[in-house]
């Protein structure tokens, strides 16, 4: 069953449990998700007859964080299907390096790609801040500071998997773009 069809109970369950997966990995994504329904809750009371004005870029954000929270829930299954090959790879002495290689690629690739999704959520978020009800901005806001924690864990899922020097570089890039949408929003 994918992560997004469980609970919230069941999810938090099994990631506290003793076992490979779920972990940080598909933690991160699970969050990132909440942060783009959150926002996307924010988005929904910024709607009607009162806010007629910015109907077009609130109909647009409501489509992107949907677009990401679902994204952000399927690399959550990705992480932690991910990571299962990634263990065998360690205990399979047969396999050719070319093999393992690809499966540690696609390991650093998932979180990778929640840093990067992360980012963009969060200058998405940075940006509907300008024209949310203000009576909501309280839960706007929470989603930015929420989806920057769900990058900093990706962030350290993918030092894990050992990133090169350029993609350490483009991550730590990507944090820096995400506290710069946090700094915005606490003024």
């Amino acid at each position: 069953m994918s992560f997004g069809d469980k609970s919230t109970r069941i999810f938090i369950d099994e990631l506290a449990a003793k076992q490979p997966t779920p972990g940080g990995g598909a933690a991160a994504s699970i969050v990132a998700a909440h942060a783009c329904a959150l926002a996307e809750m924010a988005a929904g009371y910024t709607t009607g007859k009162k806010w007629q004005d910015r109907e077009a870029k609130i109909n647009a954000f409501l489509a992107d964080m949907k677009e990401a929270r679902e994204a952000f829930l399927e690399l959550a299954d990705a992480d932690a299907l991910a990571y299962k090959e990634l263990q065998q790879s360690w205990r399979d002495e047969h396999m050719t390096d070319a093999v393992r290689q690809r499966i540690e690629s696609k390991a650093l690739e998932i979180p990778f790609s929640v840093v990067l999704a992360c980012q963009e959520v969060a200058e998405n978020i940075r940006q509907f801040l300008e024209f949310c009800n203000p009576k909501i901005l309280s839960d706007a806001k929470a989603s930015l500071h929420i989806i920057a924690g769900a990058a900093h864990a990706a962030y350290h899922t993918a030092l894990v998997n050992k990133p090169s020097p350029a993609q350490t570089n483009d991550l730590q890039d990507a944090l820096a773009q995400i506290r710069i949408a946090e700094q915005d929003a606490l003024k």
